[in-house]
């Protein structure tokens, strides 16, 4: 039935459509299957509007957004706590400059959902050529860099946590990463078939722009300086490859 209903999806159009058309679009592809929508009662939206109300039309689709949503969350807050214990400390000045910017920092890991990568998937109209998975060794083997690091055997102070807890924090959040990014890549089966190239760019995007804010420590998210040698998204390869991160100098537990 899922490969019946992606081959349904293979509209083509000559203009370029609104987002209302390709809602529609996708809607009218899966209705002839007299499938019924997913039950939403009681349950958040998946998404934006528009989004949500495609999502209960592919039911396969929904739930397989649900579970990876939960993936998703469960990164964000090892992610952050890596942030927190590994990078910030727990000096009373630098917690209270992080707190300030927690809600930009939570709006910004916002961006790496499969919520917010729907929005492009299933609304966008970009005629995109088939591409391969971004691999995520490199931002995996970054973490493990990013751990090794840490300095060996200092215990828990007034200014940081043990080594232990600091690599243990970062520990979990590549692990929760890959869990997350599996998912995501496992999902395709059940995107609908006109959208998966725009599916797989927002992921590479995605895995992209995370090894980004991996080598730049997070660094604008923590501080209220935003130094101009940070990386930016658009970086090269080449940059990305020659770059050395040049703070934490105030942080006697990692390099």
């Amino acid at each position: 039935m899922a490969a019946a209903i992606m081959s349904a999806t293979a509209l083509t159009s000559c203009k370029s459509k609104s987002k209302e058309e390709s809602k529609q679009d996708l809607i009218a592809a899966i209705e002839h299957y007299n499938i019924d929508p997913v039950d939403t009662t009681g349950k958040a939206p998946l998404g934006s509007p528009d989004v949500n109300e495609i999502l209960c039309h592919y039911p396969e689709l929904y739930h397989a957004t649900e579970n990876v949503q939960k993936l998703y969350a469960k990164w964000t807050e090892a992610e952050q706590n890596m942030v927190s214990v590994a990078f910030v400390g727990k000096n009373k000045a630098r917690n209270a400059k992080a707190k300030k910017v927690q809600e930009k920092f939570t709006k910004h890991l916002d961006e790496r959902s499969i919520s917010h990568m729907l929005d492009f998937v299933l609304l966008g109209d970009d005629k995109l050529n088939a591409a391969e998975w971004t691999a995520n060794e490199p931002t995996s083997d970054l973490y493990l860099a990013i751990m090794s690091s840490i300095a060996d055997g200092m215990a828990e102070n007034a200014e940081h946590a043990s080594t232990d807890d600091m690599r243990s924090a970062v520990g979990y959040a590549r692990r929760a990463w890959k869990e997350y990014l599996d998912g995501l890549q496992k999902m395709i089966d059940v995107v609908p078939e006109t959208t998966r190239a725009r599916y797989i760019k927002a992921v590479n995007d995605a895995v992209r722009q995370h090894h980004i804010d991996l080598l730049n420590r997070y660094y604008n998210y923590y501080e209220t300086e935003t130094p101009g040698w940070l990386l930016p998204y658009d970086a090269t390869d080449d940059a990305i490859q020659e770059f050395t991160f040049d703070a934490f100098h105030d942080r006697d537990w990692i390099e």
